[in-house]
């Protein structure tokens, strides 16, 4: 473990009377840092009661020298700054939480009354050099489900607030990563496979981004020996296009997306399903009412150093049974790229689904019919206004590695709001009147970027 203490500063926030009625919880965010010590992020709690944000910054200079020349990180082979490393989740305690990062062999626990940071790795729970799920749920009791890889096996725990761990099952691992989201549910626990992604050209298949990439670009260069046009290869390549370009224009390299998998192990019968769904499925919601499970998954990679749309998000509903689950239907929408995040809503005891399509167009979807009963636009129609294809503009004119002002991923829902939150605004939208009825400006700490979040309430 590794302790570090976190620079504290608040700043006034003028909170709406009725905001302060309906949200009694801080809500907390993240922000991350624009130097090369991604790994300590900053974090950003709203306190909507005494109308203040409270910012924890780790990246001071004094934790950076420690943090980056300890044994603790060389033991867990933390990356000094390769990707930005979000926290997937926060766990919720009254004056603390945690967070998972993904794939590491660490997580974090955050005191607010100390204002510290714990760097927890694997091999303080048990399982040395493991590497860790993302992102998790707490239970009414204080505990939660991780999974961690170790070595070709998958072994998932039963952690309790004090991260004492129980052992509940393992298996040879079906993912090459561990799973990004652990829900455990009745006798079920549902672990997703965000970085399992696969292609399909002809009769090949690659089971990742890289061999799909390298597969192309090696290619072309034979395509370049065996033309005459052109002398200079980046002129060869630059006349191609983009890597959207190439697989969509080149029937030699179009490629079809291959599903994504959800695990669902029984605890009863000790069996596990393998349920296809959409490419890099992420999160997980359960309506308990309803026995069902709402499957989201992104269906993006990384191409090129930033994010690469592969087709629009999928909302995939399991239906739980006492065998186990059935995948009834699916929902997406041709414009609705990358669902980040996704929350169960009722609304006078219908469910439905709240989502976000990159970059802001806000989706509800009827739970019983998995149709789209309406979408807003936050702030600007800006896929309203794309020209063509919106995967190409996604792919090549819009950056979703950057920081962007119209980019709302974070999602909350209490009463008859929906929380939003970018990296300069917390928004407040109206279920009954369907707009924007409130907005908390906010400032990020100086240096920091939010790439794509998650926020909870601190409960």
């Amino acid at each position: 473990m590794l302790k570090l203490n976190l620079e504290r500063t608040e700043k006034k926030i003028d909170v709406p009377p009725e905001v302060k009625s309906i949200f009694k919880e801080p809500l907390i965010t993240y922000s991350l840092s624009k130097e090369t010590s991604l790994y300590l992020n900053s974090f950003i709690i709203f306190d909507f009661q005494n109308d203040k944000a409270i910012y924890l910054k780790s990246a001071t200079e004094q934790n950076k020298n420690i943090f980056f020349d300890s044994e603790f990180k060389k033991e867990n082979g933390i990356a000094h700054a390769v990707t930005p490393l979000e926290p997937g989740k926060f766990l919720s305690f009254v004056m603390s939480f945690d967070t998972f990062a993904k794939t590491d062999r660490t997580f974090r626990k955050i005191d607010l009354d100390e204002n510290t940071m714990i760097i927890i790795s694997s091999g303080d729970v048990g399982c040395p050099n493991a590497l860790i799920s993302d992102t998790c749920d707490r239970y009414k009791d204080g505990t939660f489900y991780i999974c961690m890889l170790n070595n070709e096996m998958s072994e998932y725990y039963k952690m309790d607030p004090q991260f004492n761990v129980e052992k509940v099952f393992e298996h040879k691992s079906v993912f090459l990563k561990p799973p990004h989201h652990v829900v455990r549910y009745k006798n079920l626990i549902f672990s997703t496979g965000f970085f399992e992604r696969a292609f399909k050209i002809g009769d090949q298949i690659f089971k990742s981004d890289n061999e799909l990439k390298n597969y192309v670009y090696d290619n072309l260069k034979k395509d370049f020996e065996n033309q005459t046009e052109y002398d200079d290869y980046d002129k060869f390549i630059q006349n191609k296009g983009s890597f959207f370009d190439i697989t969509t224009k080149d029937p030699k390299y179009t490629y079809e997306v291959m599903p994504g998998k959800v695990l669902v192990y029984n605890m009863d019968t000790d069996k596990i399903q393998q349920v296809p769904v959409g490419c890099s499925p992420s999160h997980v919601v359960i309506d308990e009412k309803e026995d069902c499970a709402y499957i989201l998954s992104n269906n993006i990679t990384g191409i090129d150093g930033k994010v690469f749309y592969l087709a629009p998000g999928r909302l995939s509903k399991l239906k739980i049974l006492p065998h186990g689950v059935e995948k009834v239907s699916e929902f997406y929408d041709l414009k609705g790229y990358r669902f980040t995040s996704h929350k169960l809503i009722k609304i006078d005891g219908h469910p439905y689904i709240g989502t976000i399509g990159h970059p802001n167009r806000l989706y509800m979807v009827d739970c019983h019919t998995m149709k789209e009963v309406y979408h807003y636009d936050i702030k600007e129609n800006i896929l309203g206004k794309v020209e063509g294809d919106v995967r190409k503009y996604l792919n090549d004119i819009y950056d979703a590695s950057a920081a962007d002002p119209y980019r709302y991923s974070a999602l909350e829902t209490r009463g008859d709001f929906i929380i939003l939150v970018n990296q300069s605004e917390v928004l407040f939208f109206c279920l009954k009147t369907r707009e924007i009825k409130y907005s908390i400006p906010y400032d990020l700490p100086e240096n920091y970027f939010q790439f794509t979040q998650h926020c909870d309430f601190i409960r």
